[in-house]
C-alpha cells in the first residue's frame, strides 16, 4: 500500500488513515521497505525538485549537499522524536481511537512539519536565487501540464467519484485492520462521502498556490528576503487560500475525525490488535534507523 503524508489537513491535502497515524512520510508499506524508503529520501527529494526545475549541475551539487545535511539532521534529531511519538500512539491506541487521539496526532504532525520547514527553508530560498529564466518557464510548464490524483478525481462524474472514493476507503481499512467482514464493509459510516464540489475547490486552490509561488519566484530577491516571504506563507497558508476554502477544509477535517472514531469502534479486538501491530512495527523500524545512525 502506498501512503502519502502531506504536511497536514491545514494544507488541504488528501490524508489517508495510515498517514494520520504514522505522522511521517512512508512511501511503501512494510517495515524493511520503510527503512529503504527513508534511506533513499534524499534521492527522492532531489528527483522531485529536478522534475519541477530541471536542475543544472551546479544546482544539483548545491542541493545534494544541503539535502544530505537535512537528512542527517532529521535522522539525529527528528527520528528519536518520531519513535517517541509512535510509542505514545501505541499507548493511546490500547483502548481504541478517540477524537482526542486524532487531535493529538494532528498536533504532532504539524509540529514535525514546522521543524522540518524551519530547518530546510533557508537552503531552499538560497536555491531559488540561482534559477535562470528558462528554469522558471520550465516550472510554469510543469504547473500548467501537471496531472496527479486530484486532476483525475476532478474529471470523474459523481457516480465514478463515489465509486472511486468508496473503493479507496475500503482498501485503506482492509490494509490497516487486516481485512473487513461483509457486514462491516456494508455498514461503514456514510458521512465521509465523495464530494465533487470539494474536489474542484481543492484543485482550484492548488492552482492558486502554484500561481502565487510562481509569482514569488519570478519576483526574485535575496535569500533572506525569499526566506522571510516563504516562512510567512507556510506559517499562514490560509492567507493565500480561496474564499470559502478554510471553512470547507475544517468541515471536512471534522468529518474525518468523526468517521475514523466510528469506524474504529466497529472493529473487533483482533482487528485492533492488527492495527496496533502496524504502529508497533513502524516504531521498531524507525528505532532501527536511529540505531544505524
Amino acid at each position: 500500500m502506498t501512503c502519502l503524508i502531506p504536511p497536514s489537513f491545514r494544507h488541504g491535502n488528501r490524508v489517508g488513515w495510515l498517514s494520520l497515524l504514522l505522522l511521517c512520510l512512508v512511501l511503501t508499506a512494510g517495515c524493511s521497505r520503510t527503512r529503504i524508503a527513508y534511506n533513499f529520501s534524499d534521492w527522492f527529494l532531489l528527483h522531485r525538485i529536478d522534475h519541477y526545475f530541471d536542475l543544472t549541475r551546479e544546482q544539483e551539487r548545491f542541493l545534494s549537499a544541503r539535502v544530505s545535511a537535512l537528512q542527517a539532521w532529521h535522522r539525529q534529531h527528528e527520528l528519536p522524536r518520531l519513535v517517541a511519538a509512535l510509542g505514545e500512539l501505541e499507548r493511546r491506541y490500547q483502548d481504541g481511537l478517540s477524537a482526542e487521539d486524532i487531535e493529538w496526532v494532528w498536533a504532532q504532525q504539524a509540529t514535525f512539519w514546522q521543524r522540518l520547514i524551519a530547518r530546510g527553508l533557508p537552503d531552499f530560498a538560497e536555491f531559488l536565487t540561482m534559477l535562470q529564466p528558462e528554469q522558471i518557464r520550465h516550472l510554469q510548464n510543469r504547473f500548467q501540464n501537471g496531472g496527479g490524483w486530484l486532476v483525475k478525481q476532478a474529471a470523474l462524474d459523481e457516480a465514478e467519484l463515489a465509486r472511486d472514493h468508496g473503493e479507496w476507503l475500503r482498501e485503506v481499512l482492509e490494509d490497516w485492520y487486516g481485512g473487513l467482514d461483509a457486514d462491516q464493509a456494508a455498514s461503514l459510516p456514510g458521512e465521509l462521502r465523495a464530494d465533487a464540489g470539494w474536489v474542484k475547490l481543492r484543485l482550484a486552490n492548488r492552482h492558486r498556490f502554484q500561481q502565487n509561488f510562481l509569482e514569488l519566484v519570478q519576483a526574485g530577491g535575496s535569500p533572506d528576503g525569499l526566506h522571510q516571504r516563504l516562512s510567512l506563507w507556510l506559517q499562514h497558508p490560509e492567507t493565500r487560500w480561496l474564499p470559502g476554502f478554510e471553512e470547507r477544509l475544517e468541515a471536512r477535517r471534522r468529518q474525518w475525525q468523526r468517521w475514523m472514531v466510528r469506524v474504529d469502534a466497529m472493529m473487533s479486538p483482533a482487528q485492533r490488535r492488527h492495527a496496533l501491530e502496524r504502529i508497533r512495527g513502524y516504531r521498531l523500524d524507525f528505532e532501527t534507523l536511529v540505531e544505524e545512525g
